[in-house]
C-alpha cells in the first residue's frame, strides 16, 4: 500500500467488531507517530490508552453529559435514562481510546506550535493504524474537569484530541474533496515589485491590483 493509498483510503470509522485490539500494536505505531514535526524538539506530548474496564469510567462520565444535556431539553425521567444508557453503550462499544495530550510550555506561542506538533502526530497515528488494518475516529476533546480527574491530569496538562480505535466493522464511503489546486494562490515574485517599500507594503495591496505582479490562482 503506498503512502498515497494510505492518506486516501483512510476512513473515520463509527462501527467496530468486538475484538480487542493489541496494546503491543499502538505503542508500535505511537513510537513511529512521534516522528512528527517538532519546533525546538520539546516533545509535548503525552498518552493515555484506555482499553477493558478502563473504558467504563470514561464511558459513565460520558452517559452523566448526556444526561445532564437532556435535562436541560425535558423532565421525563425515562427519555433521561435512555440518552444516558445509549450514550453509555456507545462509549462502551469502543474497543480502545487512545487520549494525546500536550504539557503546556510557560511561553504561550510555543505552547501554538506544540500543539500544532501534536495534531501532526495525530496524523501520523491515524495514517499508521490505517495501514494496519486499524479503524481511528479522530474526537475534538470536552475541556471538562470529570476527564480530566478521571486521567489524573495535572493543570498544565492539555487534552488535544481522543481518538478511538478498533478494527472496522463497517467502512463508510469517501466524502468528495476539493482539490487543494482550486485553493492555491501561486506567488512568483522574484523581488519587491518597483514603487514599493518592502514586500510587506505589496501584500497588503488589493488582490485585483495584485495580478499584475503575477499573483494567481491555479487552475
Amino acid at each position: 500500500m503506498s503512502l498515497t493509498e494510505i492518506i486516501k483510503e483512510r476512513r473515520t470509522i463509527f462501527n467496530w467488531l468486538d475484538k480487542p485490539v493489541p496494546v503491543g500494536l499502538i505503542k508500535d505505531l505511537l513510537d513511529i507517530a512521534v516522528w512528527a514535526p517538532n519546533h525546538k524538539m520539546t516533545e509535548p506530548w503525552y498518552f493515555y490508552l484506555l482499553t477493558g474496564e478502563a473504558r467504563r469510567g470514561w464511558a459513565e462520565i460520558h452517559g452523566e453529559f448526556a444526561r445532564e444535556g437532556v435535562s436541560r431539553e425535558t423532565d421525563d425521567p425515562e427519555r433521561i435514562q435512555r440518552a444516558a444508557d445509549k450514550t453509555f453503550r456507545h462509549h462502551m462499544d469502543i474497543p480502545a481510546y487512545l487520549v494525546v495530550v500536550q504539557r503546556l510550555h510557560k511561553q504561550e506561542f510555543v505552547r501554538w506550535e506544540d500543539h500544532e506538533a501534536c495534531v501532526a502526530l495525530i496524523q501520523n497515528f491515524l495514517l499508521l493504524a490505517h495501514e494496519q488494518g486499524l479503524g481511528t475516529l479522530w474526537e475534538s476533546p470536552f475541556h471538562e474537569e470529570r476527564l480530566y480527574t478521571y486521567l489524573g491530569l495535572q493543570p498544565d496538562d492539555r487534552i488535544v484530541a481522543y481518538i478511538h480505535i478498533g478494527y472496522p466493522a463497517r467502512i463508510p464511503k469517501a466524502d468528495e474533496r476539493t482539490p487543494g489546486r482550486a485553493r492555491l494562490v501561486h506567488m512568483d515574485v522574484k523581488k519587491t515589485p518597483d514603487g514599493f517599500s518592502s514586500f510587506g507594503e505589496f501584500l497588503k495591496m488589493e488582490k485585483p491590483l495584485r495580478v499584475q505582479y503575477n499573483w494567481s490562482t491555479s487552475p
